[in-house]
Order: C-alpha cells, then structure tokens, then sequence
C-alpha cells in the first residue's frame, strides 16, 4: 500500500483530482445538490474540468501549471511520449554521451510536440515518476557504472535497458 501510496500521490492525474474534489467539496458545502454525481460522472468531470478549478486549489502553482500542461497533452499523449520502446534507434551507442548532451539531442528530435505545445515539462515529470526510473538509476549506480560502462561496443540500448530491468542488486549482507 505504502508503494501504491507513493506513486498516485505524485501522479498528475491524482492532483488534478485533489484540485476537483476541493472544488466539489467548496460548491457542496455551500449548496448540497439534490443527488451527487456517480463515479464516472464525477471521474469525467474532473478529467474535463477547467482551468479555474485548478488554479483555485491549494496545489503549489508549479504543480498547477503541471496538471494543466498534462491535461493538454492528454494521459495517452503522455504515455507515448514516456514509452522508450522501439523509439530510439538513431542513437549511437559507440560514442560517449554526455547525460545532458543525450537530453537535449532527444528532446530536438522526439520531443518536438511536447515541447512546441507546452506539455514537455509534465512529460519529464511523467517519466521521472514512472517506476523503471529507480531501477535503471539503481542499475547505472550500483552495477554499470562498476562493470559494464567500459565495455566496447555498447550494448543496444534493448539489450542494455533488458540487462537494467532484470537486474537485482546484492542482498545486504549483515557484518
């Protein structure tokens, strides 16, 4: 639960939630409608709620700009824009690449839409929350960077994010 707990309070989603919900709580206290909506009903209208409703609510204003950028761009948009497979192929793993130098050339090339739109800051944040990021950040700190960075040629990025997502780090052994 504690894991569960974690991500959906960082999700956008869930913010925006937060922010809809704080205003349903504001209009029903002051006038009780004659029957609440179902769960759907409500699901949908916070999917479509405007702006105001999220600029009203006690989110930091980051995080407004946040959910309103992710609303833009749509949860599928988003999830496409995070998914990494099959979408790199132009990358040339037998040079060295700088980590922000790898960014900024796949931020020009794939993240153009994102970018020109004004959703690319809520699609960083989306992959940065996304589960496999620990695990990779885990992979390059406790084993790549020790065994494999060497190594000529690279792997593919495949093979290298297969090795990263099957990878389990040593159990702690007690002194």
């Amino acid at each position: 639960m504690q894991a569960v707990s974690f991500y959906a309070a960082r999700d956008l989603a869930y913010a925006r939630n937060w922010a809809y919900w704080e205003h349903c709580e504001s209009l029903w206290s002051a006038r009780r409608p004659s029957s609440y909506p179902s769960f759907e009903e409500w699901k949908a209208a916070s999917e479509n709620c405007p702006d105001e409703v999220v600029d009203g609510s006690c989110l930091r204003p980051e995080r407004k700009e946040m959910v309103k950028a992710a609303r833009r761009a749509g949860r599928e948009r988003l999830e496409r824009a995070v998914a990494a497979k099959g979408r790199y192929p132009f990358l040339d793993l037998d040079r060295p690449w700088q980590p922000e130098e790898l960014r900024d050339h796949l931020e020009l090339s794939q993240f153009q839409e994102a970018r020109a739109r004004g959703w690319f800051d809520a699609a960083v944040y989306t992959a940065e929350l996304h589960p496999r990021r620990l695990k990779i950040i885990d992979y390059c700190s406790s084993y790549w960077n020790e065994h494999g960075c060497d190594c000529q040629p690279y792997p593919s990025l495949e093979h290298w994010r297969r090795d990263a997502e099957n990878y389990l780090p040593p159990e702690n052994v007690a002194d």
